[in-house]
């Protein structure tokens, strides 16, 4: 699926620091949180083998039943890095120290909420990804589900 403003593909610019700064105050809402995910709810009942879906409360509060629920971690400075490389920006000593500052003020944030903080699901497998490609993220996730369709004789995974 691709995100679209006015028909524009809107791409890296979804993860422009103020973008990234606004998703959690704007989170915070609890009406603007019950509308999207009665929305992402409604697109994974359209689907007979599920979907998959990234973010902060996917296993805790959108899909709480979720047969896989994966709680991805990375050191400050790996995620700094990642996230500068995205958005094409140097990655310099001080672009990193600043992002890493960013991202750990926005956990904190999101950790300290009321409505729906930030928390590792109860079950999900936790892929520390600091030091690994993203191929080999795949790789592990992909296992998992391959390993729990398997366990209920429905590996659909080719």
């Amino acid at each position: 699926m691709e995100v679209t403003l006015d028909g524009r593909p809107l791409g890296a610019e979804l993860r422009t620091p103020l973008v990234t700064a606004c998703a959690s105050r704007i989170s915070a809402f609890r009406e603007i949180r019950d509308r999207v995910n009665a929305l992402l709810r409604l697109l994974a009942s359209d689907y007979e083998g599920g979907i998959v879906c990234e973010g902060r409360d996917m296993g805790t509060v959108v899909f709480p039943a979720a047969e896989l629920k994966v709680f991805m971690v990375a050191d400050s400075e790996e995620r700094a890095r990642r996230r500068l490389r995205q958005r094409g920006d140097p990655v310099t000593p001080e672009n990193l120290e600043g992002e890493a500052d960013r991202l750990l003020a926005r956990d904190k944030q999101d950790s300290e909420r009321d409505e729906s903080p930030l928390r590792k699901a109860r079950g999900a497998m936790v892929v520390d990804t600091t030091r690994l490609r993203f191929e080999e993220q795949v790789e592990r996730i992909v296992a998992a589900a391959r390993r729990l369709l398997d366990t209920r004789g429905k590996n659909r995974l080719n």
